[in-house]
């Protein structure tokens, strides 16, 4: 079997024949040798207010404050983005760009779009949204999530003008709300939950769905040779 970082790059440049894709790289002590492959310093990320987005994690900058960062303040030619961690299981380039197609006329394309509820504690991280924000506060699992320009605009003006963000699974579905911007759950979307063990079975069952967690990358291979031959 190739090397799974190859068999991420070839994937990376088949979407790329199709539509601008990137891939982020939170370590600095890898050496990219790929334009699209993207490596920011925690120093100029952090300076800029792309902060505090992650605080499941010590250190303030971390792989997503790097492809907001990236997104709002180089990459603005950007009309839409879509953003997946590394343990989302994509059945096939086909299916990106179908769901690009049908989706991206959305502010904002993620698993749920669930409301804070006030009376019970709920969600641990709800605490980490400022009380400047005002209610109603949202939230979604983000490990795949699309996102327009406008949407990404105002995350830039909210990094410049307080100098940090806050928790992502919260931020992006609250400020959606609070600037009256669409958001759309696609059902393809339904099998992003955040703790789950996937069976084969039930990946190859659904062609046109995205999965996560799968978190062995050699997985991700077999299930795409699988679902080709059928």
């Amino acid at each position: 079997m190739k090397n799974i970082q190859l068999e991420r790059e070839e994937s990376i440049e088949e979407l790329n024949e199709h539509m601008p894709a990137y891939m982020i790289v939170d370590d600095n002590k890898y050496r990219a040798r790929k334009d699209y492959i993207i490596q920011q310093t925690d120093k100029e990320v952090e300076e800029a207010g792309f902060s505090r987005m992650n605080p499941m994690f010590p250190k303030p900058i971390t792989s997503w404050e790097k492809v907001i960062y990236t997104l709002c303040r180089e990459k603005v030619d950007i009309d839409f983005a879509w953003i997946v961690e590394e343990d989302v299981f994509i059945p096939s380039i086909q299916s990106v760009l179908e769901i690009n197609k049908k989706y991206n006329g959305h502010d904002l394309v993620s698993a749920t779009h669930d409301r804070r509820r006030y009376k019970n504690r709920g969600w641990s991280w709800w605490q980490t949204v400022p009380s400047a924000v005002k209610r109603p506060h949202f939230r979604s699992l983000l490990c795949a999530v699309g996102m327009s320009r406008e949407l990404l605009d105002i995350t830039g003006k909210y990094a410049t003008e307080i100098g940090k963000l806050f928790m992502q699974e919260a931020f992006f579905n609250t400020m959606c709300h609070k600037h009256k911007l669409s958001h759309c759950a696609p059902e393809e979307f339904k099998n992003i939950v955040y703790r789950e063990k996937w069976e084969k079975d039930e990946i190859l069952q659904e062609p046109a769905s995205w999965f996560h967690p799968v978190k062995d990358p050699k997985m991700h291979v077999e299930y795409r040779k699988d679902m080709a031959k059928k």
